[in-house]
């Protein structure tokens, strides 16, 4: 396989993940939302059970010192799958069912946990930048394979669809918010648009770069 066809397929691949997002990215719409307030143990209601944080398990460990470290004292999980067994989630809280206190390095904290969400296709229209770029870096890449784009313009427009998985729901949006994420998905599509544009107007004759 020449060179050229590897990095083609390395950015189809990539282009079709993209398209995919809907499906790729169904964990946003899987929410389990942690919220914990320091409180002491005297305003503590008897019926809501105590839990030591070192008797908790890892994946509830980790989203619960999550939630305890400020600014705003909540945590978000997406997916299902990587939702803490430890806990109840829906919408509503009663003792044991959703409210709960946490023990960590002697202090108490009151948790609140809840399922959150919204409709699935409202996360599909946040994704519609994502879509749109896939089917272009599609277009693009296929233009690549005939050796009609530069090799270097492909790669690092593909390179960039990875980072967009790495930044979203499937990593728990590990860097920027989701709206933020949003806008950047916003600004990379319209110049992928303009990128293309370009390509289709003023594209030469087959290049070997």
């Amino acid at each position: 396989m020449s060179r050229r066809a590897v990095f083609a397929l390395f950015a189809a691949v990539v282009g079709l993940s993209l398209v995919a997002s809907p499906v790729l990215m169904s964990d946003w719409d899987e929410q389990a939302v942690l919220i914990a307030d320091p409180i002491e143990q005297s305003q503590l209601d008897d019926e809501v059970p105590v839990l030591q944080y070192d008797d908790l398990s890892p994946d509830a460990q980790t989203a619960v010192r999550k939630a305890i470290t400020p600014p705003d004292g909540s945590h978000i999980v997406y997916g299902r799958e990587d939702w803490p067994d430890e806990f109840f989630y829906s919408d509503y809280a009663s003792p044991g069912s959703g409210q709960y206190a946490v023990v960590y390095q002697d202090q108490y904290y009151e948790l609140m946990t809840y399922a959150g969400g919204s409709f699935p296709f409202v996360f599909w229209s946040y994704e519609l930048p994502l879509i749109g770029y896939g089917f272009v870096l599609l277009w693009l890449t296929k233009r690549t394979y005939l050796g009609r784009y530069p090799i270097r313009n492909i790669v690092p427009l593909a390179a960039l669809g990875v980072i967009f998985h790495l930044l979203g729901p499937e990593f728990d949006f590990p860097v920027l918010e989701p709206m933020q994420l949003v806008g950047l998905w916003t600004v990379a599509a319209v110049g992928i648009v303009l990128v293309a544009a370009r390509e289709y107007f003023y594209a030469g004759s087959p290049t070997e770069a």
